[in-house]
Order: structure tokens, then C-alpha cells, then sequence
């Protein structure tokens, strides 16, 4: 995505995570590819082990990067999404990628989740803890309360 505003300027840092994730694993599988290529013309057993290892991280991290460049295709206004993003109003937590704008919930932990605030109303409280510190990220009772009364 080209940058051409400071919304979606922020929008590419609250991402950074991610997408770094996804250019690593997008190197690994080129330089296991690479060493495949190599090892071919010594032990073509090992060329082979190397090439299969290759394919699947390939694979895994097609999927992620389109999961990653997808991320905002629900979004019928992305213009409008972006200059949310840069209202005084949206809350942020330093440390956590979290940002709340005045329609959207945006996460980036191991992928970009963006939700509309009108359905993590209809969550429950648990539901949004599940939202805002998927997985093993520790819940921070601080940043659950204020989104509990900002979207309440």
C-alpha cells in the first residue's frame, strides 16, 4: 500500500509487527529454497528435504501475507478509516497495538483484526478481553476497563 496520508502513515506503524513477521519467514523459505538449489547438486536427498521444508513455509507465509494485505478489505471507506485514525478522539496504549477509533477496533498482534465497534458492543466483556490480549498476551485490566466504557 502506498502511504499518502498521515492515517495510513499510522496505520503501517501500528502494523510494523506483523508485517516484519512476514518478511522474516518470506526470507527464510527464499534462502531454504536457495540451499535446495545448492544441496542439488551433492545430495539430492537433502535437496529434496530442504525444498519440501521450503514449500510449506512458502505456503504458510503466502497465507499470512494475504491475511495481512486483506486486513482492511471489510472496510467500505478506507479514506474515512484512515482519517479516524488521526482524530483526537481515538485511544491508544503505548505498548500494546491497540487503537479505538470512533467506528473501529483495530488489533496487531500476530495478524491485523479490525472491528467494527458496533459489533464488539454486542460482545460481552470476556469476549472483548478475548479480542484486545488473544493468546498468551497478558490481559491489562487498565486498558479493558477504558475500552469497556468507551464502547459501552
Amino acid at each position: 500500500m502506498k502511504i499518502q496520508s498521515a492515517g495510513q502513515q499510522k496505520y503501517q506503524d501500528l502494523i510494523r509487527k506483523p508485517a516484519e513477521r512476514v518478511r522474516t519467514a518470506m526470507i527464510v523459505w527464499i534462502s531454504l529454497a536457495c540451499l535446495a538449489f545448492i544441496s542439488f547438486f551433492s545430495n539430492v536427498w537433502v535437496a529434496l528435504i530442504l525444498a519440501a521444508a521450503a514449500a510449506v513455509l512458502a505456503a504458510r507465509n503466502i497465507g499470512a501475507r494475504r491475511a495481512l494485505e486483506g486486513a482492511l478489505d471489510g472496510i467500505e471507506d478506507r479514506e474515512d478509516f484512515f482519517c479516524q485514525l488521526m482524530e483526537g478522539n481515538t485511544m491508544e496504549f503505548p505498548g500494546y497495538p491497540v487503537v479505538v477509533t470512533r467506528e473501529y477496533l483495530v488489533t496487531a498482534y500476530q495478524t491485523v483484526l479490525v472491528y467494527r465497534l458496533e459489533e464488539v458492543k454486542k460482545a460481552g466483556r470476556e469476549e472483548l478481553k478475548k479480542i484486545l490480549f488473544p493468546g498468551k498476551v497478558k490481559v491489562n485490566e487498565e486498558i479493558l476497563n477504558k475500552v469497556s466504557a468507551y464502547i459501552g
